[in-house]
């Protein structure tokens, strides 16, 4: 193979994983009760990010396209450090692409 067929095989190989990734993480749903112990806002390549660093682990809080969700400052604004909530979560944590589960929703837990 030449130099740039395995330059374009790779970058298919690569769309097409992304594609699965994204299309598993749509479809992994799940729910959590969590304290949330710290929140932040991340800049990355020059978008901010919000993550909840909670007792089961860190999430993120993203505008859904696919399930006409635009609320993720509101969300995010709403979830109190010290508190405990049941997390409805999409996706998956994958550290290689730094991917975190998305949370959909959340209720208070007394």
């Amino acid at each position: 193979m030449k130099a740039v067929e395995v330059v374009i095989c790779v970058a298919i190989a690569g769309i097409v994983a992304s594609i699965g990734l994204n299309s598993c993480s749509y479809v992994n749903v799940q729910e959590s009760k969590c304290t949330v112990n710290n929140k932040e806002s991340v800049s990355i390549k020059g978008t901010n990010q919000y993550r909840v660093y909670t007792t089961c682990g860190t999430y993120k809080v993203a505008d859904d396209v696919a399930r006409l969700r635009f609320d993720s400052a509101d969300v995010y604004g709403s979830l109190i450090p010290g508190q405990t909530y049941t997390f409805k979560t999409s996706g998956y944590r994958f550290g290689l692409f730094s991917m975190f589960p998305n949370i959909l929703e959340f209720r208070t837990e007394k």
